[in-house]
């Protein structure tokens, strides 16, 4: 991802942490019964967390209106993680080796997607053609979002 793609320095900057942060700081649910609450991480590997994504995507738009493109672009990277990690089926062995797939693949996007089924599945074409897709239209909404103009920026950071 470049700059010059319409993403200023700093949001990539964030962008390219947020995006392995929850293999490191995994994001963590609560779930109450009736006698005790307990904490688990979010599973990732076994579906798209649409919820997540739409956080992360809210909490990219919510940063970038304050001035905080780093934050903003930490918080957009976690969401694209999610749809990446995502678009593979398999929670067993195999993510990990399609995953390994879909990385020799990435030199011949986007045309490699141009006749391929937009699914998540287990196997590497299809997978990969999800994720970039998915990631494109999120990067899209995220740049079509209204900018507030600087002074604004600065006025919600005082706040």
């Amino acid at each position: 991802m470049r700059a010059s793609a319409g993403l200023s320095k700093d949001i990539v900057e964030g962008l390219l942490k947020g995006i392995v942060e929850p293999d490191i700081v995994a994001d963590r649910r609560v779930i109450c019964g009736r006698k005790r609450c307990r904490i688990f991480n979010v599973r990732h590997h076994a579906g798209v967390p649409w919820s997540l994504v739409e956080y992360y995507f809210n909490l990219a738009c919510f940063y970038r209106a304050r001035g905080g493109l780093h934050a903003a672009g930490r918080a957009l990277g976690r969401a694209l993680h999610y749809i990446h990690d995502g678009a593979v089926k398999t929670t067993r062995d195999g993510h990990d080796k399609i995953e390994r797939e879909m990385d020799e693949l990435v030199d011949k996007l986007p045309d490699l997607c141009k006749n391929e089924a937009v699914k998540r599945s287990n196997t590497a074409v299809d997978a990969l053609c999800f994720a970039y897709l998915e990631s494109r239209q999120l990067i899209e909404r995220f740049m079509a979002e209204p900018q507030p103009s600087r002074k604004k920026a600065l006025m919600a950071q005082s706040l």
